[in-house]
């Protein structure tokens, strides 16, 4: 039996898997197993990354990026094949990160919809007068205004339920409200 690798060793190949799946990876790694959230862009603020990084027996783990839909299991190299108990283990593991990601994303997506809800009721409508209406020639079609100036655009399912908000500046940088739920639904 391979001595157990060291942990710098297995931080640095999780932080090059990242890498190479196309993400920026988080500055720190820890390994404790629980979910951790990370700018997978570079970007400050975007916390669209995720990873779970497990150090206990066979270094293992997950990460991925909620924006871009990504998902990837790794495994540390330990120098040889996994026995089958290892590689069943291994499994459990992914299963058990793969669920602690969805109900992440769960719990995310339901505070997503209670603050674009509140938001939406807190904006007055948008009027032509808004500089992007004015810069793109239309109307605000139901389009709201918050305090800010921004405008809100609503995402909604196909039964009309309000998930998300795109906001648009009067320079037009767009932004989505951060943790809402974008995939399958629209304005």
């Amino acid at each position: 039996m391979s001595a157990a690798p060291d942990f710098r060793d297995v931080r640095e190949q999780f932080r090059n898997a990242i890498g190479a799946a196309g993400l920026t990876p988080a500055d720190q790694i820890s390994a404790d197993g629980k979910l951790h959230r990370f700018s997978s862009n570079g970007k400050r603020g975007d916390l669209a990354g995720w990873y779970v990084l497990h150090s206990d027996g066979i270094p293992s783990g997950a990460f991925g990026c909620w924006r871009l839909g990504l998902t990837e299991s790794w495994r540390a190299d330990i120098g040889r094949e996994l026995t089958e108990a290892e590689r069943e283990q291994h499994r459990q593991r992914a299963d058990s990160a793969r669920r602690m990601r969805e109900q992440a994303e769960r719990e995310q997506h339901v505070a997503a919809r209670t603050r674009a809800a509140t938001e939406w009721e807190a904006a007055t409508p948008a009027t032509g007068e808004h500089p992007y209406l004015q810069r793109k020639h239309v109307a605000p079609h139901g389009l709201r205004v918050d305090t800010n100036g921004r405008l809100l655009v609503p995402v909604r399912d196909r039964k009309g339920e309000l998930h998300s908000l795109q906001f648009i500046s009067g320079d037009g940088d767009k932004r989505f409200l951060p943790g809402g739920c974008i995939a399958g639904n629209y304005y």
